[in-house]
């Protein structure tokens, strides 16, 4: 089986296979079909990778090995099953699928992989903020943000930035106009979280004032509600969980469950796990049950 080489479509082996899919796909994606004459489910695949590559014109790169004679390139990557598409980006292989697939699964496989709009200005933006200039890096993502109103990725690391400078209304906006789904991801939910403590935090009286008023008075749960606020933007997360398990000890309906939702909140921060959220998370089942 030949296939026509073009400006999308290559024929590689282990002497250009640095060069012609580990390099390039630092620039695009490289679709890497491992293939050979005597293979019929290769026949039935090979004019629709053609066909896509022609289609996506230059977005990606088909890059054909013939397992028959790259025989140490396929034991290099592991091929055992006839054909395998391996897909190359930044010198790795980063996904892949076997055997005959339907045209549009593939075409969902490169989508996941081709370059976003949004990389550029999210790499410019992580070089100004890592040089201290967070108000440049903000410029860039708002600028970006501008030019593709509903690029979720860049709302959120725009949330970041936001956050970090205390521009709290402008992180809880940007949050709020996520997608459903995006809203629904733990990087979201933790954005939110320490955005509505840090809001909170904002408003309330001095953590030496909060500690002698619950000392005067332990059942002042509003007071426990804005000390737990406090310690989480400090990052004292054991403190502010001690708050807000007092919480639903002592007043299980205020702000509507609100010490078991902010204690949700925190192990939201904390990523769902690890030994301090287990132990809360223990902790508040006991009480609940």
């Amino acid at each position: 089986m030949t296939t026509a080489t073009t400006a999308h479509v290559i024929d590689i082996s282990a002497q250009d296979f640095e060069a012609g899919v580990l390099q390039k796909s630092r620039e695009l994606p490289v679709l890497v079909d491992f293939w050979a004459d005597w293979c019929g489910p290769c026949r039935m695949l090979t004019p629709v990778l053609v066909r896509l590559a022609q289609a996506y014109d230059g977005k990606f790169l088909l890059a054909k090995v013939n397992t028959d004679v790259e025989r140490a390139l396929a034991a290099r990557y592991g091929i055992r099953g006839l054909p395998t598409v391996k897909v190359f980006r930044n010198g790795e292989a980063v996904d892949e699928f076997v055997g005959v697939q339907p045209e549009a699964n593939i075409r969902q496989l490169i989508e996941r992989h081709l370059p976003r709009a949004s990389e550029a200005p999210l790499q410019h933006a992580a070089t100004a903020h890592a040089a201290g200039k967070t108000a440049k890096a903000v410029e860039i993502l708002q600028q970006a943000l501008a030019s593709t109103p509903d690029d979720d990725t860049l709302k959120l690391k725009l949330a970041e930035l936001h956050l970090e400078q205390s521009s709290l209304e402008d992180a809880r906006k940007l949050l709020a106009s996520l997608s459903a789904q995006v809203k629904a991801e733990p990087r979201a939910r933790a954005l939110l979280a320490c955005t509505d403590f840090a809001m909170s935090a904002a408003m309330a009286p001095s953590a030496a004032e909060l500690e002698q008023t619950i000392a005067s008075d332990a059942n002042n749960v509003q007071a426990r509600a804005q000390l737990g606020a406090l310690r989480v933007v400090a990052k004292d997360y054991e403190g502010a969980l001690q708050q807000l398990l007092e919480i639903v000890r002592r007043d299980r309906e205020f702000g509507n469950d609100s010490g078991r939702k902010q204690m949700l909140a925190v192990f939201d921060i904390l990523g769902g796990k690890g030994p301090l959220v287990n132990r809360y998370r223990s902790l508040l089942s006991t009480l609940l049950n």
